[in-house]
């Protein structure tokens, strides 16, 4: 594969035509400021640098014999000579130092810049204009001279080219040049030109450190104006992971989602070739391009990509492996519960996880992923566990049973915290969704998530290169940021109607926090209230902050908690809201991932209570919803022994703390398939406690 933003030769002229665009850049003071830069070893003829060009702070343009530094003519052709000896070894000039000195704005020189917009207002230019630049691409027309592409940057960071046309004067014109030059202004068959050149002079041998091209993006080719195409003329361009609609051999074009620009070859002998290559890039692959940006001919305005070469041409998907999620992998996974699974699976030396999924061996997906409004709940997910180094791109098949307000969302990263994302659509009809990466962003992990409607992953296929090496997980702290507090509780002999208020919303003010709001709590006992109906109302409490709080305030279940065995009997008391509790001892599972502090016999004591999360728990259906509550507390700084609750949506496979204050921690990893589940950023970490 060759290096990147290697300058590439051209053949023949560009056309400029008429049409009208609007872009957005980015502001620079270089040119291309998200390409890297050419080495040495990617410059055309290295052997012609001098050490006169060596980069120093200390250097300064090399002067000629035949340029006095006193004067702002330009010597005539006839004094130049076709050597890389013009430029000579003085160490000395009222030049400067690089091809964007001010120099050049402080001597009478007109920019290219200027020049362009001076005939976009009448396109009947021709004049003797005085103008420098930095030469991007040099070819031959089919008279044998030289043609070659100038571009420049002016003191305001305007960038603009032309091409410089039907050069026959004797100086060996190479790319990267920075060239002194002095002709007549001509507008012909729509090309912007630099003809009868009276004189021309190169101030530099080679400036390809100044010549990144310019990346072009979706925005820059789906502008609905081209007036800064227009001021910008026949500029070095890029675009990156485009994929190519071959139509006929006269007719391809290179497509950025759904934007598309034509591709033209300039070099007639390279026409075969190119062609070749691109009609055997595979319709998965996706590709980088460089080249000169172009209007077509006064019959097609369109925006245009010039290419002269295969070198034109990276296709970094040629060694590429590729891993494809789909039937052939659905049974590795889980399909105990029809709600949803949680788990991982290996392929292809790869482990993956899935969260809240159901398989499907007999119709078109193969993962039916779920989706719970519920507080903010995680919907149902696909991601890699271990690092897949250099992903080039993730091209996923699905559909949705009904269009829900929250869109999916692939996430990415070159690393498990996943700062970036991709929101897709919804249909009922299957989707294809390509994500495409650069390789040098060295993604490594993803993950893919449901919105709020129920989806039906159909496959994903997983491009990767894998030339570099894995980057390890890392997770940050549940509490980084935020705060607790310890709670009060009821103290004295527990009365029926016995009552005690907790703040269910506080503010951080300093090292304390004031309440903002607080809730009253009733304790009742099962039988009191089986005896006064009247009051169940007032002693049933299913929302998770209100359970929470209770056992808070009293240091036990509400009345409306009952064992298994007592449910049917309960029901008859509080109705739908009737839940289970569950008592335990455990020191293995999901204990092993927060820090419990053992009872009086030398074991975690804690309590399971479940949370009806949609409004369908039973006893028979309970769902995956539960508080866990540690009687003796945790073993930590600033922690006393109250009890301390974790709150679960997705049983057990992730928790959030509850801070006694009507907030929660953010969601950490728990325990799923019999380790930890790696479905969030985040471990258990100690808040501040306030």
């Amino acid at each position: 594969m060759r290096k990147k933003f290697r300058l590439l030769w051209l053949i023949v002229p560009l056309l400029l035509g008429g049409c009208e665009i609007s872009i957005i850049e980015t502001p620079s003071n270089s040119f291309g400021t998200t390409s890297k830069q050419p080495t040495t070893s990617q410059v055309e003829n290295p052997s012609t640098l001098t050490t006169s060009i060596t980069p120093s702070t200390s250097s300064t343009l090399p002067n000629t014999t035949t340029i006095s530094p006193s004067t702002s003519t330009i010597p005539s052709t006839s004094t130049i000579t076709p050597s890389t000896s013009i430029i000579s070894s003085s160490t000395s000039s009222s030049k400067g130092e690089n091809w964007k000195d001010t120099y050049y704005y402080d001597n009478s020189y007109t920019s290219i810049y200027d020049i362009v917009q001076s005939w976009r207002q009448n396109h009947l230019l021709e004049e003797n204009i005085k103008t420098w630049g930095i030469v991007s691409r040099v070819f031959k027309n089919l008279e044998g001279n030289q043609c070659f592409y100038l571009q420049s940057e002016t003191n305001n960071h305007e960038h603009s080219a032309i091409l410089v046309n039907n050069y026959s004067g004797s100086v060996n014109i190479q790319k990267g040049n920075v060239i002194t030059l002095e002709g007549i202004m001509k507008f012909e068959d729509n090309t912007l030109s630099l003809t009868e050149h009276q004189n021309l002079h190169v101030d530099y041998e080679v400036a390809l450190d100044s010549l990144d091209p310019y990346e072009i993006t979706k925005d820059y080719l789906s502008s609905s104006e081209l007036d800064e195409v227009k001021k910008q003329g026949h500029r070095y361009v890029s675009l990156s992971h485009v994929s190519i609609d071959y139509q006929t051999q006269n007719s391809i074009y290179a497509n950025m989602d759904t934007e598309s620009i034509e591709i033209v070859i300039e070099n007639s002998s390279s026409v075969s070739k190119v062609h070749t290559a691109l009609s055997q890039i595979s319709n998965n692959d996706f590709i980088n391009l460089w080249g000169v940006l172009k209007y077509g001919s006064a019959e097609n305005s369109s925006l245009q990509l010039a290419i002269a070469s295969t070198e034109d041409i990276e296709n970094p998907y040629q060694n590429a492996s590729q891993i494809v999620l789909n039937s052939n992998v659905s049974s590795a996974t889980s399909n105990r519960y029809s709600t949803g699974n949680y788990g991982y699976f290996t392929y292809q030396n790869y482990t993956f996880d899935y969260y809240r999924t159901t398989y499907s061996n007999y119709d078109s997906y193969f993962l039916k992923m779920f989706s719970l409004s519920y507080r903010d709940a995680l919907g149902g997910m696909l991601s890699n566990y271990d690092a897949i180094p250099n992903i080039l791109s993730i091209e996923v098949s699905y559909y949705v049973e009904k269009i829900g307000n929250k869109n999916p969302k692939l996430y990415y990263g070159s690393d498990n915290q996943l700062h970036d994302y991709k929101e897709m659509s919804q249909s009922l009809k299957t989707i294809q969704f390509v994500v495409v990466f650069k390789a040098n962003d060295n993604i490594q992990y993803f993950r893919f998530e449901t919105g709020d409607a129920t989806l039906y992953l159909n496959s994903m296929t997983i491009r990767y290169l894998n030339q570099s090496e894995a980057n390890e997980r890392t997770y940050a702290s549940s509490g980084e940021g935020l705060y607790r507090i310890n709670p009060s509780y009821y103290t004295g002999n527990l009365k029926e109607g016995a009552s005690f208020t907790l703040p269910v919303e506080t503010e951080k003010v300093g090292n304390s926090y004031q309440v903002i709001s607080e809730k009253t709590y009733y304790y009742y006992s099962y039988s009191y209230l089986e005896n006064h109906p009247e009051l169940v109302d007032l002693g049933t409490y299913t929302d998770p902050i209100d359970v929470a709080n209770y056992f808070n305030a009293f240091h036990t279940y509400p009345a409306n908690y009952v064992s298994k065995r007592e449910y049917s009997s309960a029901k008859s008391i509080f109705g739908t809201d009737t839940r289970i509790w569950s008592y335990y001892e455990r020191t293995d599972g999901y204990a092993t991932v927060v820090p419990y502090r053992n009872g009086e016999d030398g074991v975690p004591r804690y309590y399971e209570l479940d949370i009806d999360l949609d409004g369908s728990y039973s006893n028979s259906s309970r769902g995956v919803g539960r508080l866990v509550v540690w009687l003796d507390g945790w073993d930590v700084d600033h922690y006393d022994s109250n009890p301390v609750t974790v709150y679960t949506d997705d049983h057990y496979v992730t928790f959030q703390e509850y801070y006694n204050n009507g907030s929660f921690s953010y969601r950490f990893n728990a325990i799923t398939s019999s380790r930890r589940s790696n479905f969030t950023n985040y471990i258990w970490g100690a808040p501040i406690t306030l």
